[in-house]
């Protein structure tokens, strides 16, 4: 809280993502993460393995945290699967079949 208070932000996750004062104490209010702890259907988590923007790391940490989490590795991806056809299209099918699995 001090270094909050003194520079204005603080940095989380991995990637050293900066956020201020309104939206930390938003955070710890609600506390999404006891949130996300607590559901029991199906989700996936579809990252690229050389995501610049949001850390591979943090997807792997949380899936791992949520009991009915399911990790798609998109190798050599980076953030949105963008540039590559074949990863686009690896990461749709991954998504299309958990749908198809998950919705019946």
């Amino acid at each position: 809280m001090q270094k909050l208070e003194r520079m204005g932000f603080i940095e989380i996750g991995s990637s050293k993502f900066k956020i201020g004062k309104s939206l930390f104490v938003e955070m710890q209010k609600l506390q999404p993460w006891k949130g996300l702890q607590e559901l029991r259907i199906p989700i996936l988590f579809v990252h690229g393995d050389k995501d610049i923007y949001v850390p591979y790391e943090d997807s792997v940490k949380y899936s791992k945290l949520l009991k009915t989490a399911k990790l798609e590795t998109i190798r050599g991806a980076e953030h949105g699967f963008h540039g590559n056809k074949k990863q686009e299209e690896q990461a749709d099918k991954v998504t299309v079949d958990f749908f198809l699995e998950n919705l019946r």
